[in-house]
């Protein structure tokens, strides 16, 4: 019963996280931000009036999990108890099956209830692994986006910088002023542990003979340490993480102005040859892509500024070292 009321108490911590990154999601009307399909700079987002795209997915994550475990929540509800050994009801009146849901839900505040097939509750115990693999795909997906989160804040100068964590203990004894991602690392081995136990369930769940499902122990302290871990680890997520983020516009538009990110964009006005041969001069000659392209009198500034979408300005540029040709 126990495993019951942290899923309970997982769901509206989802919901209640949910409702708070939406509001957050405003905060982040970056510049512009490089996204790439390989390791290669290839496009950007670049509205300004919407929030970035791994912020916003941990909105969409919470909400298909708190889907799922609504989903799952009214099986946990049916109990085989009344079913004695095998589901069959041996020895087992109707008044007192009655009276021990009766008192169960008086005790709980649960709608417990018998289930339909006391046999079939007895000897399968997939209600559980359902709850378990709805737990493991949230934790995957926010295993997910913490590590992009870990990428973006890593740095500050030496790696992408995007975005600022805020600095919750010393990262190293040797290397002063190092701050580590730990929270996001903790969502990562949340996950590593959330899909581990989830296997042993699945194996226990499997492991049923005929009407008897043996293997409840395991299964319920499996789905226990992960429902009250992912409780526990999620809320510190989100109220000393997620909350706290801070985006560094400044450091995102030096990225994308010395990126050949611009290239997708310009492709249409311009054509892929033209952009080809742009892209190449760029990296060769250490120039920026917007660099070339004035240079050559493809575009003006206002033309350029256009077509991209990323609304720069000469003293945005000039903050971030970033230069008009002669």
């Amino acid at each position: 019963m126990k495993h019951l009321f942290w899923m309970m108490g997982l769901l509206p911590l989802l919901s209640f996280g949910q409702e708070k990154q939406e509001k957050k999601d405003g905060q982040f009307t970056i510049t512009g931000d490089i996204k790439g399909l390989t390791d290669n700079e290839l496009v950007f987002l670049t509205d300004v009036s919407n929030p970035t795209d791994t912020v916003s997915k941990a909105t969409a994550t919470g909400g298909h999990f708190v889907l799922n475990g609504h989903v799952a929540e009214p099986n946990l509800y049916e109990l085989n108890l009344g079913g004695t050994a095998i589901g069959s009801s041996a020895n087992a009146s109707p008044k007192y099956i009655d009276a021990v849901y009766k008192a169960l839900r008086d005790v709980t505040g649960l709608p417990l209830k018998p289930a339909g097939n006391f046999m079939s509750q007895t000897g399968s115990q997939t209600d559980f692994v359902m709850v378990s693999q709805a737990l493991v795909l949230l934790t995957l997906d926010l295993s997910k986006i913490a590590s992009d989160i870990r990428l973006m804040a890593s740095g500050p100068n030496g790696g992408f910088g995007e975005i600022t964590l805020m600095g919750l203990q010393p990262g190293s004894s040797i290397m002063p002023g190092k701050v580590n991602p730990i929270l996001p690392e903790s969502i990562n081995q949340l996950y590593f542990l959330v899909s581990g136990n989830d296997l042993t369930i699945e194996h226990a769940a499997q492991a049923a003979q005929f009407e008897l499902g043996v293997m409840g122990p395991i299964m319920a302290d499996s789905l226990i340490v992960s429902l009250e871990l992912a409780t526990e680890v999620l809320e510190n997520f989100m109220q000393k993480c997620v909350r706290h983020i801070k985006a560094n516009p400044e450091r995102c538009l030096e990225l994308l102005e010395k990126s050949t990110a611009y290239a997708t964009l310009l492709t249409p006005r311009l054509g892929y040859d033209t952009e080809s041969k742009a892209v190449k001069e760029a990296i060769a000659e250490k120039k920026t892509i917007r660099e070339v392209i004035l240079s050559h009198e493809y575009l003006d500034e206002e033309e350029f500024d256009s077509i991209v979408g990323v609304g720069t300005k000469r003293r945005s540029r000039e903050k971030v070292g970033v230069h008009q040709p002669a």
